[in-house]
């Protein structure tokens, strides 16, 4: 995985691994990257190197290190143990499968991958995939850990690596009419309650008509599952009671957002007419390109979770308090609803005699 040290023309009989160390040579294992002193004369010491050569090569593919396909039953453990800990959509789980699977037979046993080597793997993805592959490796360390298989956790110890930050443009009202006058009516009342409840795509496609009980809506937000700010007890007030009662329409369903289509391949979805996160999604940017909504140069246009942040700069501008909007957001920090309410605008400061 890392370039060992090059060659002096001198030192070219030198047999693979051994290098000169001052007065004497080291031996620098092909996988853990370890360096062993070896205080010895050329000849012995070439000696010594071929010797180990020769093992590592005669045991196994890793030599001393293990058996070929230890790691890759680490993996089956992790899958068939840890994975089934962590609350993962299907999206995300088919993702962790397919980097799992480009992990298999391409390391050493767990015990044996060092910090550098990890590095060095990781340093072969962009940014972004970086940042993916290793939160998964620090995942599969803390298995191993708990497996008694290591001690620590080399994957902790790599750089830390953060995103860059996304430029995408706000969703303004003129745009938000725009889109809204191309929708169908079933997504314009989605629009709308995005708006008004600034619940995340995810929770809403999860609400059902039985969420609602006694005038209020009852909402467990799903990213925030586990906080005490998750579950939402909501007054239903005029606007939301109207909208809520615009989506009563065929085709009967449990769910407050819904729609009937033939082309649907989900069992739950036909029976139930419920839709998708990933829909939702991908039929507000159908409508905002046919409402001609773009983006400046070197920005992304505005996305369905764009509602939320308009909503709530909504009722900040008419007088809503800020606990308020951070209560519907399920936040425990107020610093992230102000994320949310930053138009990023350029702030002008007035100055006047």
């Amino acid at each position: 995985m890392s370039t060992m040290p090059r060659r002096q023309k001198k030192n070219r009989d030198l047999p693979d691994n051994l290098y000169p160390n001052g007065k004497y040579f080291k031996y620098i294992h092909p996988v853990t990257k370890r360096a062993i002193s070896v205080p010895r004369p050329r000849a012995e010491a070439i000696r010594l190197a071929q010797e180990t050569n020769r093992e590592l090569l005669q045991r196994t593919e890793y030599g001393l290190l293990g058996h070929p396909g230890d790691f890759d039953a680490l993996l089956d453990g992790f899958i068939h143990d840890y994975l089934p800990t962590r609350e993962y959509r299907p999206s995300t789980l088919a993702e962790i499968h397919y980097k799992l699977n480009g992990y298999r037979g391409k390391f050493p046993p767990i015990q044996y991958i060092t910090v550098k080597s990890l590095k060095d793997a990781l340093s072969q993805h962009p940014n972004h995939a970086y940042i993916k592959h290793r939160n998964l490796w620090i995942d599969i360390f803390r298995y191993a850990i708990s497996e008694g298989l290591v001690q620590f956790n080399c994957a902790e110890a790599t750089l830390r690596k953060r995103p860059p930050p996304r430029a995408r443009e706000r969703l303004t009202e003129s745009a938000y009419e725009a889109i809204y006058a191309q929708a169908d009516p079933w997504f314009r009342n989605v629009m709308t309650l995005a708006r008004i409840t600034l619940q995340r795509p995810g929770d809403l496609v999860r609400l059902k008509y039985a969420d609602i009980r006694d005038g209020y809506l009852y909402i467990q937000q799903s990213k925030s599952a586990g906080l005490p700010t998750a579950n939402l007890k909501i007054r239903i007030w005029p606007e939301l009671h109207k909208t809520i009662q615009a989506t009563r329409t065929p085709p009967l369903s449990p769910y407050v957002l819904h729609r009937h289509s033939k082309r649907r391949t989900s069992d739950r979805q036909r029976i139930n007419n419920s839709v998708t996160r990933e829909f939702l999604s991908k039929t507000f940017a159908r409508y905002r390109t046919a409402a001609g909504i773009e983006a400046a140069p070197g920005r992304e246009p505005p996305t369905f979770y764009e509602l939320v942040s308009l909503g709530a700069r909504w009722y900040e501008a008419n007088g809503y308090p800020k606990s308020f909007i951070q209560a519907l957001k399920g936040h425990t920090d107020e610093k992230t609803t102000d994320i949310y309410l930053d138009d990023e605008q350029t702030k002008w400061t007035e100055i006047a005699l």
